[in-house]
């Protein structure tokens, strides 16, 4: 979920709050990059129940201790699937393979139209998949 923002406003969430994240340029982009908000027209926002708050709570705890799958090498092991994050082959996922230069890069074994090739990458750009 990386790539949602959850906003807590104290009183509660109501479309005169998000107004401002709502706001469009000339071409009709949203201002902040936001794709959408969810909700609907007639009730606002979505609100999210004490499950999805205990789940949110713990998932923070967990990317800020650092054993979530994009935080590189968090106990990636030698044959572990591995995603690229940069550069030509950015999102493909092969095997780990270790690393090189003194640890700064990583080495993924990739598959490109049958053909097996070791990938090379800045080692924070290693991600283990998920």
């Amino acid at each position: 979920m990386r790539s949602y923002l959850f906003l807590g406003v104290l009183g509660g969430l109501c479309d005169e709050t998000l107004a401002v994240l709502r706001e469009r340029d000339i071409d009709g982009r949203n201002l902040h990059g936001l794709t959408g908000i969810l909700g609907s027209a007639n009730r606002g926002p979505l609100a999210m129940n004490p499950a999805g708050l205990r789940w949110l709570r713990q998932w923070g705890e967990d990317e800020l201790a650092g054993p979530t799958n994009l935080t590189p090498m968090a106990g990636i092991q030698v044959g572990e699937e591995a995603r690229a994050g940069s550069g030509l082959f950015r999102g493909f996922v092969g095997k780990f393979v270790g690393t090189a230069e003194g640890g700064a890069v990583g080495v993924i074994s990739l598959e490109v139209m049958g053909a097996p090739f070791d990938y090379r990458l800045p080692i924070d750009d290693v991600h283990r998949a998920a």
